[in-house]
C-alpha cells in the first residue's frame, strides 16, 4: 500500500530538518564546559545571579544585594529576564549552569527556525520556500556571531521573536484573528524581556508593516474594507498593548527608575552609537574573528556580514521584482514572456516583497555613517547604543526574500535544484562560523566572582552611587569603629549584628535606591544617603540588629498586577474567540 505524503508529514519533516540543521551547525554547544566569548562572563553571573534570586524567594528577581562589590545593584530590573526565566527550571532538574546556559542558546536557535518556517509558510503557502527561508535564517552569520563570538542570549532569543511578532501580524491581516492576537503580543512579549533595546530599534519596521497592511485596505473602494482596516488597526494596537502589557513587571519599573541610574547620563555610553556604524563592505563580507571592538565597530575583527546567501537572496529578488514591474509596463519582448512563463508564476500582488525589499535597504542604511544625523535626533530622546543590532532584521528580510523568490518558480525539480545549490553555498560560506575561539574549564565560582556588576560600564548603579566603592575591599560599616558582631547576606538583603560603644552615625554597604528599606532592632527606620550613595543611619549606643531590606515598590507591584491582567486578558480572548 502506497502511504500519501501530506501537509502534516511535510511539517514534521520540516520540524525535523530545522531541528537536525541546527544542530548540525550549533553542535560546538554539544562540547563540555563553556567557551570564551565576548558576554559569556555577564552571562554565566546574571544566570548564577537569577536562578539564586529565585531560590531565595524572589518572585520575578529585581535587586540583587550582593553585586557591586556588596553593595546592591538593581540588575533585573533593567537587564532581561525571559532566558534565565527558562533556564532556571534546567538547573532544578540538575543540569550544570554551563550546560543550561548552552541549552538556552540551542533552544534560541532551534525556536528561531520554527517561529520563520512558520511565518514564511503562512505567507508564501509553499512548504520548500517556507523551510529554504528557515534554514537559511539559522545559518546566517550574524546568527552564528550572536551565539559562539558575542554570547549575547538576549540578542539570540530575539531571532526567535522577530518572526513570530511578523507571523502575529500576518494572521491578524488573513482574519485570524485569535492565533494573530497570541502571536504579536507573546512575539512583543518575548522581545521585551529577551532584549529590550532591539525591540525600539525596530519599532519603526513593525509600524510601517501595520501601516502598509492598512493601506491596502484604506484604498480598497468598499465601504466594508474601510470598515475592516479600522477594525485591523484596532486589533493590532490591542496585541501591541497585550505584549507590553505582558512584559509589564519589567517595562513599568524599568521605565519609572530608568532616570535614577547612571546609564542616563554615563560618560560614553550615551554617545556610544556613535562609534558603532560598519561599512558597506563589511556587510557584503569581512573576515570572520572573536575579538572584541575597540574602539570602532569599523576596525577590530568582528565581522557584520549580512551572509552571501542572503545578499544572493535580495538580488535574486530584487531581479524578479524588476522583471514583473516591466512586465507590468509591457517594456518585455514577447519571446521572453513566454520564456518566463514556463519558468515564473504570476504574482498579484507585489506589495509584500517590495515591503520586505524596502525594509532590507532601511536596516542596510541605518547601520552606515550616513544616517548618524538621525540617530543624532533620536538619541536626545531615548539612549541607543550599537547601530549593528540592525544586522538581525538585515538577514530576517533577507531570509524571507530568498523564500519568496524560490515560490514564484513554478517547477518542483527546480525548486529542489534552486534549494540544494543554496544550502550548499550556506555551508560553504559559513563553514568556518561554527567553531568556537577556545574551550573552557573555568568554574562557575570564579566567573560570579569576577563580575562586579555584570555590565561593562556597570551603567545601572544608582545616579549617586560612587563607583570607586566598587574597587575598594569589602566592609559592612563606615567608620569601621562600629564593631560588627555578625553578618548575613541573600540577594534581596543584609543582616547586621553591630555593637556602638558611643553614639554615631554609620553608612552601610548597601546603595540608596527605590525599595531599599532599613530596620533597625525590627522598627522600619527611615534612612539618609551619604556622599557616595549609601544608605547611612544614627545608631544609639549598644548592641543593635540592622536589616537592609529590597522590598516591592507601587511600580514594581502595579507592573505585576497589569501582566497577570494581561494573561487573563488574553486567555479570556482565546476561550471567546473558540467557543465562538
Amino acid at each position: 500500500m502506497r502511504l500519501k505524503f501530506n501537509s502534516a508529514h511535510f511539517t514534521l519533516l520540516a520540524i525535523l530538518l530545522i531541528i537536525g540543521w541546527a544542530v548540525f551547525g550549533y553542535q560546538a554547544l554539544f562540547h563540555s564546559g563553556l567557551y570564551s566569548a565576548h558576554d559569556i562572563w555577564h552571562q554565566v553571573a546574571r544566570f548564577y545571579h537569577y536562578s539564586q534570586a529565585l531560590n531565595q524567594g524572589q518572585l520575578l528577581p529585581t535587586w540583587i544585594s550582593n553585586l557591586a562589590n556588596n553593595h546592591g545593584y538593581p540588575l533585573f530590573l533593567f537587564s532581561y529576564h525571559l532566558p534565565w526565566l527558562i533556564g532556571t527550571p534546567l538547573l532544578w532538574l540538575g543540569l550544570s549552569l554551563p550546560t543550561a546556559l548552552k541549552s538556552l542558546f540551542l533552544f534560541s536557535v532551534i525556536g528561531s527556525g520554527l517561529t520563520m518556517y512558520g511565518l514564511a509558510q503562512s505567507w508564501l503557502q509553499d512548504r520548500r520556500a517556507a523551510l529554504l527561508s528557515a534554514l537559511v535564517y539559522i545559518w546566517a552569520p550574524y546568527h552564528f556571531l550572536t551565539v559562539f563570538v558575542s554570547a549575547a542570549i538576549g540578542t539570540a532569543f530575539a531571532f526567535m521573536f522577530v518572526p513570530l511578532i511578523f507571523w502575529g501580524l500576518l494572521l491578524l491581516d488573513q482574519k485570524k484573528l485569535r492565533s494573530g492576537l497570541i502571536f504579536t503580543s507573546l512575539g512583543v512579549a518575548g522581545m521585551a524581556l529577551s532584549h529590550l533595546m532591539t525591540l525600539v530599534m525596530i519599532s519603526p519596521l513593525l509600524g510601517l508593516v501595520v501601516f502598509a497592511l492598512i493601506w491596502q485596505r484604506l484604498n480598497k473602494p468598499i465601504l466594508k474594507q474601510r470598515g475592516l482596516a479600522l477594525r485591523y488597526l484596532a486589533m493590532f494596537l490591542l496585541a501591541g498593548i497585550l505584549g507590553l502589557g505582558l512584559a509589564g513587571f519589567y517595562l513599568l519599573p524599568m521605565l519609572k527608575y530608568l532616570p535614577l541610574i547612571k546609564a542616563n547620563s554615563q560618560s560614553g555610553f550615551t554617545d556610544i552609537y556613535a562609534s558603532n556604524f560598519v561599512n558597506f563592505k563589511q556587510l557584503i563580507y569581512s573576515p570572520w574573528g572573536y575579538g572584541p571592538i575597540i574602539s570602532n565597530a569599523k576596525h577590530g575583527e568582528i565581522s557584520f556580514q549580512v551572509g552571501m546567501v542572503q545578499w544572493l537572496g535580495v538580488g535574486l529578488s530584487l531581479g524578479l521584482l524588476s522583471f514583473y514591474w516591466l512586465k507590468l509596463k509591457s517594456y518585455l519582448p514577447q519571446t521572453l514572456k513566454k520564456l518566463a512563463q514556463q519558468i515564473i508564476q504570476d504574482q498579484q500582488t507585489l506589495a509584500t516583497p517590495l515591503l520586505l525589499m524596502i525594509g532590507f535597504a532601511t536596516t542596510v542604511f541605518f547601520m552606515l555613517d550616513y544616517s548618524q544625523p538621525v540617530w543624532k535626533l533620536i538619541n536626545q530622546f531615548i539612549t541607543l547604543d550599537y547601530p549593528f543590532r540592525l544586522l538581525l532584521m538585515a538577514v530576517f528580510f533577507a531570509s524571507l526574500l530568498l523564500g519568496w523568490f524560490l515560490s514564484c518558480l513554478k517547477n518542483h525539480k527546480l525548486q529542489l535544484v534552486l534549494i540544494s545549490g543554496l544550502m550548499l553555498i550556506t555551508w560553504y560560506t559559513n563553514r568556518n562560523h561554527v567553531r568556537v575561539n577556545m574551550y573552557t574549564k573555568i568554574p562557575v565560582a570564579v566567573y560570579v566572582d569576577a563580575e562586579t556588576t555584570t555590565n561593562t560600564f556597570h551603567e545601572y548603579l544608582p545616579a549617586q552611587a560612587d563607583s570607586s566603592l566598587l574597587n575598594k575591599a569589602d566592609y559592612w560599616l563606615d567608620p569601621a569603629s562600629a564593631e560588627v558582631l555578625n553578618h548575613q547576606q541573600t540577594t534581596a538583603q543584609l543582616d547586621l549584628t553591630v555593637q556602638v560603644d558611643t553614639a554615631t552615625t554609620v553608612s552601610l554597604q548597601q546603595f540608596a535606591f527605590p525599595g531599599q528599606t532599613l530596620y533597625l532592632d525590627g522598627q522600619l527606620q527611615d534612612y539618609q544617603v551619604d556622599g557616595q550613595g549609601r544608605i547611612k543611619v544614627n545608631l544609639p549606643v549598644g548592641e543593635h540588629a540592622l536589616m537592609v531590606k529590597f522590598e516591592q515598590t507601587k511600580i514594581i507591584l502595579i507592573g505585576k498586577l497589569v501582566s497577570l491582567l494581561a494573561i487573563l486578558l488574553l486567555v479570556g480572548i482565546n476561550f471567546y474567540e473558540q467557543k465562538k
